[in-house]
Parts: C-alpha cells; structure tokens; sequence
C-alpha cells in the first residue's frame, strides 16, 4: 500500500492502492482524480477526544520548554542578555503554530506506520529549497508539508525514493506573474492608516499607543476622536519590510551557518522533542536569527520613542519586535480579547500565550477583576453595530449564510472543529441548503473563508446553483456589515466570533451546530441551553432549516419575543460587553490606566 501525505498527486504511486494520511490529501477539488484508484482515508488520531486533550496539554507544556530554550540560545548568539518574556513576544505566534503542526503531522505518520506497516511513499528531496513565493502562488501549504512529512519519515528511519517537485505550467505562470510585482521596501515614515487622519510622527508618541485592534477602520477613527491626544493610533504592519528579491524568504531551508545548524543542539526529551529540535535548523525563521539585528535597528529608526502602555489583540512582526524592546523600556503591555472564543471555549493557546506576556488583560466582561491582570472593557467591533436593526430588516429579502473558516488539518489544538469533524461540517451544510425550497435557497448568500483551500464552496454551487457566493469586497462596499445590512436573516453554523456580532446587532438570527465539535466553558453551555430554549440554536441542521421557512416572512414577529432577546442580552452581557455607551467606556478606562501609573511614577 501507498502512502500519500499531501494533495500534491506528482507524488502518488496510482499503481497501487492508496493510503491518504487524511482529508487534506483529497480537497474537493482534488476528488476527480480519484476515479479508478484503490484508496481508504487513515482514521484521524484526533477522532479520541482523551487523546486530543492529551495532545493539547503537551503540546502547550512543549511549547513553552521550548520558548526557555530558544530564549537561552538566542541571547547568546545575539550576545545579549534579554528576558525570556521578551523573546516569546518577539517570536509571537510561531512556536503555536510551528509546535502544533508538527506534532499533528507526527503523530498521523506514527499511526500509519504502526497500523500498516508495509507502506511505501516518495518522499521531498530534503535539499529542496522552498520559496515564500512559492507557497503563496500554490495558495495553500502543501508543498511546505510535504517537506516536513519527508523530513519526519527519513528521521523515522525509514529509507523510501525521493524526487523534487516539479510545477506544471500553469503554477509557472503564476510565479513569473508575482516575480514581475514591484514591492518598494521604503515606505513613508507616517502611515495613515485611516483615511483622513495623520498620526503624528513617532517620535512624538502619545501615552498611549493602539496598534492590531482586528476591528474596522470606523472604529478606530472614533476611538482616536474620542480620546486624542491621550492616543495613537499606528498599524505597525510589515509591508514596509518587504524584499523585493522573490527568491528571499522567512523560511530559508538550508542556511550553512553555525548558528543556524547550532539550534538542532537543544536538548530534548523524547523522540517527537529530538524530531523537531532537528528541524530547527530549516524551520526556524530568519526574522529571529538572520535578520534579527537589521530588523531590530529598522524597526527602532522608524519608532525611536516608546508609549507608556500599549494596546493590541494582533500582531504583525513590526509590532512584536516594537512591544518587546517598548517592554524592556518600561512600557506596560495590555493585550485586548478580539474573539468571543476567548470568552467561551475551555482550551485556547492564543489566550494562554497573550495573557503570559501582558500587564494586563483586557476582556470582554467574563474575567474577574479581583485578578489585577484582569480590566473587563466593552467589545470594539461587537459594540459597534449594538442593537443596530430593528423592524427595518424586513424591507429586506437576504439571507445572509455565514459559515467558518475550518481546514482538513490541525491549524492548533484548541476547543474548536478539528480535522475529524471537517466533512461531518461540509456535510451539514450540505443537509442544511437540501431542505430549503428553492425560492428560498435563491435568497441566499454564503459568506465563507473554507473555498479557499478545500473548493467546497465549488462543490455547493453544483448542488445549489441558485446560491450567491459572497465575497469580502472593500472596494465594492461588500463588506460583513454591508452584507447585514442587505438581509433580512442571518444563518450561523458555527461556535465562533461572528455570532457574537450578528447577536449584538439584533438582526434575527438562526444559529446551528453539533456541540460536539466545540468544547464551551460550563457557564457558556447554560446559556447556550437557553438559546436552544428561545428558539434560536439548534442541534441539527434540519431544526435550523425548518425555523427559517417557518418565521422567513415576518422573523421580527419571533425575534422580539422576550425569551430570546432575555437569552440573547444576558449572553452578550457576560461573554461580549457590547455597549451603546462603549466610545465613552475607553475613555474612562484609558485615562484610569494612565492614572495609576502616574500615580506610581511611571
């Protein structure tokens, strides 16, 4: 039997029958070529719930070893001697997702050997360089996997053919397209991030300074009216650091320098640990090790001062780099909740990872401020559209269907949809659309991130036709709210942060999903039981179906009754803090802030 790791085909064997590692192997838009072939998908580890947390507690406790490690390493060859909260800020969200994806990949190759022992497979050649470009112009990260799936069965012991990957001619013009951009390193020094303002040159940095707020621009325009000249408003992102070389990339894959092969020397403790310690030396990202100095004295030169606190959810490099050396200089780092997530699943590195390097914890109503690390502030984005709809919806005939972003592979362990559960996800929406009448599935618009990996939107449209894809348009005013501003229903199908919006904007909304696929915090589950109580979450997408024919004419009719706006407002109360007051809550809790440092001299 062959094994298959990847959805690249050039490295199947057709001849034999096939063992796909799992459903990215076979995207939808993949599964014509697997007419004729002898197959069978590999049962995902994952589908062990006591495995699956298991696997998220290591890879968390790993993480974190690992971080103390490279801290200890990176002062010394930068020859400094920095903390080891300076260096996890710095590296951001790398060790999350570099720790996660390759245990997950790991772990499924440990699986396929020990339940078929007699596979073959063609592996990457290992002295195959892989461009940033490259993996861009593929649009997905197939050819980056199949690196690290090689890597990982050669350093199994297994001796198997390799080849390298050859791209077809369309994949060629693509990359002769992007070798053509022209990217200008040099960016101006002030950046108006929002149109009409101008924030100031940098070196006069106000006291407090908000960067990655992962909110609209109307948003931030109306902070910094609100509360200038206490504020500024900077996106530190990273287009100003770009390469125009395309053959330069963050990942170069075999660097022969002593510091780079010097990473595969950390220690380690069991063999997954000596696996990816080995790796480090091609996947180790040059920003950290190469580029370390240059960027560090660039982003410097280009933000000289330091505010006293800062505040972000998300961050580019430039920020990361900005907020550990401002730390060192004594600034305060506050580190804000940008998804309803944080409020409700039980597991999530990014909220472990972003409340270990904060001063602060700002939260969207949940957390308990007797923990001084803790404020409870309003939501910016869910704040923004409180209450927004009432009875004028109804001159609307929209349905607005929002659907998540998954994958077919692990992207991090957390409470969320996870690999196994993806085509039990694909296939609800599918039962879902088949039980709408067709003038009604005709009102329909799907607004989703999945097509652009897995092609599943391609397969709806076939079985739908009368389905409008929507897309993210900006320049066409087709943005989310612009989009809710057009319907007349909102359909959610999944436990993430856009149900939280579409609650806080009162627009009637139907929400459905299998609560197996996302493990809530107990507090979140009651009052989850109290939206199924009021009629507006369901457990199947049949339920869900059946109440959007039945209350499509006149949804307000429903939606205004008392046990579901109770549910509703009580939920948003205690997990989102959406607001009709929120401009004027900043502004209080910011110069609150400001006071108590005053107060202690800093």
């Amino acid at each position: 039997m062959f094994l298959a790791t990847t959805s690249i085909s050039d490295f199947w064997d057709k001849k034999q029958e096939i063992l796909f590692l799992g459903p990215w192997c076979i995207p939808f838009y993949k599964r014509n070529e697997l007419n004729g072939l002898r197959y069978e998908v590999m049962k995902s580890p994952w589908e062990d719930d006591k495995r699956y947390e298991e696997a998220m507690k290591y890879v968390e406790d790993f993480r974190e070893r690992l971080i103390e490690k490279l801290a200890g390493y990176l002062n010394k060859v930068h020859e400094v001697d920095y903390s080891v909260r300076y260096w996890k800020i710095l590296m951001g969200y790398w060790p999350i997702y570099g720790v996660s994806h390759f245990y997950d990949k790991y772990i499924c190759l440990k699986d396929a050997f020990e339940n078929y022992p007699e596979l073959q497979t063609r592996l990457l050649k290992q002295n195959y360089q892989i461009h940033e470009r490259i993996l861009e112009a593929l649009n997905d990260r197939d050819l980056l996997d199949l690196k690290d799936y090689s890597f990982l069965i050669k350093n199994l012991g297994y001796n198997f053919p390799s080849k390298s990957f050859k791209p077809n001619t369309e994949f060629i013009k693509i990359l002769m397209k992007l070798s053509l951009q022209k990217i200008n390193p040099e960016a101006p020094k002030k950046v108006n991030y929002i149109d009409y303002l101008k924030f100031g040159d940098p070196e006069e940095m106000a006291p407090v300074l908000l960067s990655g707020l992962y909110c609209d621009d109307d948003i931030q325009r109306m902070l910094y009216d609100k509360i200038k000249p206490s504020i500024i408003l900077e996106n530190m992102d990273d287009h100003w650091l770009a390469n125009p070389n395309i053959f330069k990339t963050l990942h170069n894959i075999f660097i022969y320098n002593k510091k780079r092969k010097d990473l595969g020397k950390l220690e380690f403790e069991n063999e997954f640990e000596r696996l990816f310690i080995k790796a480090l030396p091609y996947k180790f990202p040059t920003l950290f090790l190469e580029k370390y100095k240059d960027t560090k004295e660039k982003i410097k030169k280009r933000y000289p001062k330091f505010p006293k606190i800062i505040i972000s959810a998300t961050r580019s490099n430039t920020l990361s780099f900005f907020i550990a050396d401002a730390m060192r200089n004594g600034t305060k780092v506050y580190n804000i909740q940008h998804a309803t997530p944080y409020s409700t699943y039980k597991f999530l590195p990014l909220f472990n990872y972003e409340f270990s390097i904060c001063d602060k914890f700002l939260s969207w109503g949940w957390a308990d401020e007797k923990d001084v690390r803790f404020k409870n502030i309003p939501s910016l984005k869910n704040s923004f559209i409180y209450n927004k709809y009432s009875k004028e919806s109804l001159k609307q005939d929209q349905i607005l269907y929002l659907a998540t972003r998954t994958f077919s592979r692990i992207d991090e362990f957390w409470s969320s949809l996870c690999p196994p559960a993806w085509e039990e996800y694909c296939e609800w929406q599918y039962r879902f659309f088949s039980l709408l009448p067709k003038d009604i599935r005709s009102l329909m618009f799907y607004r989703s991130k999945i097509h652009q990996l897995e092609g599943w939107d391609n397969e709806l449209a076939i079985k739908f036709p009368e389905i409008k894809f929507d897309e993210s348009d900006f320049a066409k005013g087709n943005t989310f709210y612009d989009r809710l501003d057009k319907c007349r229903v909102v359909i959610v199908d999944a436990c993430m942060q856009v149900f939280a919006e579409c609650l806080s904007s009162n627009k009637p909304t139907i929400l459905f999903w299998n609560p197996n696929f996302w493990n809530v915090k107990e507090e979140v589950e009651r009052h989850f039981d109290n939206f199924r109580k009021a009629g507006f979450l369901y457990n199947s997408p049949e339920q869900a179906a059946t109440k959007l024919v039945e209350i499509y004419n006149d949804p307000w009719k429903w939606w205004e009754n008392d046990d579901v706006q109770n549910a509703r407002e009580a939920f948003l109360e205690k997990f989102v803090l959406s607001r009709e007051d929120w401009l004027e809550q900043w502004d209080k809790s910011i110069k609150e802030e400001l006071v108590i440092l005053n107060k202690l001299g800093k």
